[in-house]
C-alpha cells in the first residue's frame, strides 16, 4: 500500500507535470513536420495570426498575413513526397504570467536542402487551467547571413 501511495504521489506531482511554453513550441514543430493538422489546430487558437517579413522581389521589405485556416490548409497540401524540416537552432523564453514569448532562430531545408533561415516570434496564452496556446507567430526569411 506505501509503494501504491508512493507512485502516485510521485507521478501526481511530476508525471502530469504542465507544459512549458517552449515545450509546447516544440510539439507545434513536431506536429508541423508531421503535417498533423488537427495536432496544430488544437495548439493554436482559432484567432491565431501568422506574419511572414520577408524580402520582396523589388528589394523592399514586405509582410504576408495568414489566419490559422490558411496556415493549417497550406501544411495539410504539401504533398508527402516533399520533405521539409525547420531546424530550430535557438530558443529564448519569457514569460509573464499567462503570456509567454518564445524567440526562436531556425534553418529551414526543402528536400535536404538549404532554402532559408530567420526568427520565429512565437506569442502564448495560458489562462489558469489550460496548456499554452500558440496565439500568434511572425517569422523572418532570408537567404543570406544565415551562419
Amino acid at each position: 500500500m506505501r509503494i501504491l501511495t508512493l507512485f502516485i504521489l510521485f507521478f501526481g506531482l511530476h508525471g502530469f507535470a504542465q507544459k512549458t511554453p517552449e515545450q509546447s513550441v516544440r510539439d507545434f514543430f513536431k506536429a508541423f513536420h508531421q503535417q498533423d493538422t488537427v495536432a496544430l489546430k488544437q495548439m493554436t487558437q482559432e484567432d491565431l495570426v501568422l506574419k511572414t517579413i520577408g524580402e520582396g522581389r523589388d528589394g523592399n521589405f514586405m509582410i504576408k498575413t495568414s489566419s490559422r485556416d490558411q496556415f493549417v490548409s497550406s501544411i495539410g497540401s504539401i504533398p508527402k513526397e516533399m520533405k521539409f524540416e525547420e531546424k530550430i537552432l535557438s530558443y529564448e523564453t519569457k514569460i509573464d504570467k499567462g503570456f509567454a514569448s518564445v524567440w526562436t532562430t531556425y534553418e529551414f531545408y526543402l528536400n535536404g536542402k538549404f532554402s532559408h533561415c530567420g526568427i520565429n516570434q512565437i506569442q502564448l496564452f495560458k489562462s489558469s487551467e489550460e496548456e499554452w496556446s500558440i496565439i500568434s507567430i511572425t517569422d523572418t526569411r532570408r537567404t543570406e547571413n544565415c551562419k
